[in-house]
């Protein structure tokens, strides 16, 4: 009735972001339809401040290579384009989340929400990760969510970023067992 094309990609990404919240999704379809009338993945992404799925699934290769330096350019390019860092460290925390389900989820329906592309692509990262670094890194990452609200959202993120590149720099049991 509004006069709006949206996407099926961009829909889910709506419902994703809002977490379930159908008031979130109507102001997130709001913003969404004040910056243009055809709403697809892009759009959806740049009104949430979200780093969007490229740089996850890029992010995530850094993170399984111990590349700490592309990681921590890839930070800071996301900063300096206004990404959220706590956003960012939700979509990093739903990406792994994502990739236990494909890990540990091998027949019927997988309680993923997500585009078909972006399912295909999950699926080809989690054939690189072993189940245990994928927990071990949603533990890193849950931990420094409580960090994040208090102190330097960028800092936070970076030695976050730090510690998943190079876990030997994390002194807990999990992280001496990667």
């Amino acid at each position: 009735n509004e006069g709006l094309n949206l996407t099926d990609d961009a829909a889910s990404l709506i419902a994703s972001a809002a977490d379930g919240g159908m008031r979130d999704a109507l102001s997130i379809l709001d913003l969404c339809a004040s910056s243009s009338k055809n709403i697809d993945e892009k759009i959806v992404e740049n009104v949430c401040a979200m780093a969007g799925d490229e740089y996850l699934l890029d992010l995530c290769d850094c993170i399984k290579d111990g590349d700490t330096q592309k990681a921590l350019l890839m930070i800071d390019n996301l900063h300096n384009s206004s990404v959220d860092m706590l956003r960012l460290l939700g979509e990093l925390i739903s990406h792994y989340r994502d990739l236990m389900i494909i890990k540990t989820v091998r027949t019927g329906k997988r309680p993923i929400v997500c585009s078909a592309t972006r399912l295909a692509n999950l699926e080809k990262q989690a054939e690189k990760f072993d189940i245990k670094e994928i927990v071990y890194t949603l533990n890193v990452l849950q931990s420094a969510t409580a960090l994040m609200k208090t102190g330097d959202r960028r800092c936070e993120m970076e030695m976050t970023i730090v510690k998943l590149c190079n876990p030997e720099l994390s002194v807990d049991l999990a992280s001496l067992e990667r």
